[in-house]
């Protein structure tokens, strides 16, 4: 460590760029003009050589167990060389902090009875920087005990007639995942012999009967589906061209977003196959860890998070493309489901029988009036469910939320719940 000081302080002297980020080349060659001997050149090249412990590409993840009820109080320290760290802290999966932070900050939540597990992950916006966290305090104070209230007598008072809330299963689904397709009418594939897939999983599982878009074309559904209004887009323009602030489910609850085809993490530009318009979480810029959750669609996807959405590519998503003949879409986009809702039902999520599934098109053809197809694939639907009331994007959201005990955003607040049609 004292010949890289040397270097260090030789290098900084000659104004030249950070050590972490010169190849070993450059490194003898500035040495060896620094008149420092060979041995030592030798010595801080094998410094040079190790491994960096911990970069943008690898997050620093810390869990703890902590037991309520009560309300847990965290004091955290967290940076980086660069300053400030990407920071998300989850308590049981549910998002308590999602910010950049650079020092100290304080962070509270309620818990219920019982053990529960708290993660804290961090990384840096600059991948060579090395980023350092503490916990500098970690405790839970009780509820308060309350003495009984007595409440005046009152002669009841007759309630308007509202509609009844149909009973919902008392089953929990503590995990969601959307897989988005696109752009069929609801004829075009529930039926179609280029679709056996799918059609046996509306015989094994659930039917959305009447589900129907929003508009056309294609950004504004997928982003009332993620925040409960089309924000006033009418266009598929990019993110740039939509910057969106307002609230989404991608900011209300830990998430992971796979994206077929993006060439890198929360990609805000079409190229090839990739479509950023069917990724709306690209389009939202209150959302700063949007590279790490924001990712590449893997071989083997993880659904232990809350909330996963999976968006295929312009091939597999049955949309027009150039990837074959318009005839075969429909047969590409069931063998992309064949080969992807396997691998949902297999994972431990779901063979615990804590995860449902909804696989839904964002609009019809332009020749339907919008309305398309639906599916719920879920432990507690029962084969063969084919419901008749009209659904669409808001219901699927707010049924999402309703399932994750998460607020309703926007539209969601006003659309019929899917959970009694799907025994959710």
């Amino acid at each position: 460590m004292g010949v890289l000081a040397v270097m260090l302080s030789q290098s900084d002297s000659l104004g030249a760029a950070a050590p972490s980020l010169v190849g070993l080349p450059q490194v003898s060659s500035l040495m060896r003009r620094c008149a420092i001997p060979t041995a030592m050149i030798a010595a801080a090249v094998a410094v040079l050589a190790m491994p960096i412990a911990a970069n943008a590409s690898s997050p620093r993840i810390t869990k703890r167990s902590v037991r309520g009820p009560g309300t847990l109080s965290l004091t955290l320290h967290a940076r980086s060389c660069s300053g400030a760290v990407l920071m998300r802290v989850t308590v049981d999966g549910r998002q308590v902090a999602n910010r950049r932070v650079s020092g100290t900050v304080k962070l509270s939540s309620e818990l219920g009875s019982g053990k529960h597990q708290l993660v804290i992950r961090v990384m840096n916006p600059a991948s060579s920087c090395q980023r350092s966290l503490s916990v500098l305090s970690q405790k839970v104070t009780p509820p308060a005990s309350r003495a009984p209230v007595t409440e005046p007598v009152t002669a009841p008072v007759e309630a308007p007639a509202t509609p009844p809330t149909p009973p919902v299963s008392a089953h929990s689904y503590p995990h969601v995942v959307w897989i988005m397709m696109e752009n069929k009418s609801y004829g075009e594939v529930i039926g179609s012999a280029q679709a056996p897939y799918i059609n046996s999983l509306a015989a094994s599982y659930g039917l959305a009967g009447n589900f129907f878009g929003e508009t056309h074309p294609s950004l504004p559904n997928y982003i009332a589906a993620s925040s409960g209004s089309t924000q006033g887009i009418i266009d598929n323009g990019d993110p740039a061209v939509h910057p969106l602030s307002a609230p989404s489910i991608f900011g209300q609850v830990a998430h992971r977003t796979y994206a077929e085809s993006m060439p890198s993490p929360c990609y805000r530009t079409s190229t090839g196959e990739y479509a950023v318009r069917h990724n709306p979480e690209t389009y939202f810029t209150n959302l700063p860890g949007c590279a790490l959750d924001n990712v590449n669609l893997p071989s083997n996807p993880s659904f232990e998070q809350p909330f996963t959405m999976i968006v295929p590519n312009l091939c597999n998503d049955m949309h027009a493309s150039a990837c074959g003949p318009d005839s075969a879409e429909v047969r590409r986009g069931d063998d992309f489901l064949s080969g992807l809702v396997p691998k949902v039902i297999a994972s431990p999520q779901y063979q615990a029988g804590q995860l449902a599934l909804f696989i839904a098109w964002d609009e019809d053809n332009y020749n339907s009036g919008q309305h398309t197809v639906a599916l719920v694939v879920s432990p507690t639907t029962s084969p063969g469910t084919v419901a008749a009331a009209r659904y669409d994007h808001y219901s699927m959201l707010r049924t999402s939320e309703e399932l994750l005990g998460l607020p309703l955003l926007g539209e969601a607040a006003s659309a019929p719940s899917m959970r009694a049609a799907f025994g959710l």
